[in-house]
């Protein structure tokens, strides 16, 4: 039986077929430069993180550069043929954007575990400073999910007028399930691969973001950082539906245990 982390990720199935050569050879030249992968899930703050990094003058990436869609398209665009040349096309391009920084990028336990088993690491990311952010209030995490699939407003400056969010008790609940098993697979990744990650709190890193970001900073080795305040722009997006849904998921889950045993009513109707 697989270990939640080894089932291949769509992302890895979808880049395999398209690639005729997706492993990384193993005389593909090393980047020879450290690299920040911040391992992360859906609405864990990792975008928080990710713009403050991205607005110091050392730090370039920190974006999503493994998914497949982009990978595809950015090697249509470019007429990149295999995997590693895709790697090496978009950190030139970071770097080049902003020489002399060092590369951060997102990364789900999927995307890594594709990173590893395409041999990418070792072979091209040969010094890689693992970051796992993770959000200690997983149930205020599955309502912010929740909210934000039925809005479409994944960050505070997006536009447009949002669709007003409906309270779906099932809907939270299998996102939190979700994020359980999710934040399981992360530190059993870690744990194979004998990784200790340096760990952000997006609940304590929220109170003060710079003060987060050069205490990540320090970790990667950069003691001074120096943040453009003017590019910054993400806010928090909690607001009345999330305080009002999580109590409702809250009390729902409670008086079921009361009356079913089903832990949470597994087999309740949802709750409008």
């Amino acid at each position: 039986m697989k270990l939640p982390f080894e089932k291949v990720s769509p992302h890895e199935t979808r880049l395999r077929e398209y690639f005729a050569e997706f492993d990384v050879p193993a005389d593909t030249r090393a980047l020879n430069k450290p690299v920040c992968i911040m391992l992360f899930t859906n609405r864990s703050g990792s975008s928080l993180v990710s713009e403050h990094m991205r607005s110091t003058l050392q730090f370039t990436g920190f974006g999503e550069p493994l998914n497949s869609s982009w990978i595809i398209d950015r090697c249509e665009r470019e007429h990149l043929t295999s995997f590693a040349d895709y790697l090496r096309w978009e950190t030139r391009r970071l770097y080049t954007h902003k020489p002399g920084t060092l590369l951060g990028m997102k990364a789900s336990y999927g995307q890594a575990m594709m990173l590893m088993r395409s041999g990418a690491i070792p072979v091209f990311f040969d010094d890689v400073r693992w970051v796992v952010i993770e959000r200690q209030d997983l149930l205020s995490q599955a309502v912010s999910f929740s909210i934000a699939d039925q809005t479409k407003q994944w960050h505070s400056f997006d536009s447009g007028k949002p669709a007003e969010p409906v309270y779906d008790y099932q809907d939270i609940r299998r996102r939190l399930q979700g994020f359980a098993l999710s934040y399981m697979a992360i530190n059993m990744f870690c744990t194979v691969f004998d990784i200790r990650p340096y760990r952000i709190s997006y609940d304590v890193f929220s109170r003060d973001p710079m003060a987060g970001a050069r205490a990540l900073a320090g970790y990667l080795g950069v003691d001074d950082v120096t943040f453009d305040t003017e590019v910054l722009q993400m806010e928090r997006q909690r607001n009345s539906f999330s305080v009002e849904f999580r109590q409702r998921f809250l009390a729902d889950y409670q008086a079921g245990l009361g009356s079913s045993g089903s832990l949470g009513g597994e087999d309740r109707a949802d709750t409008e």
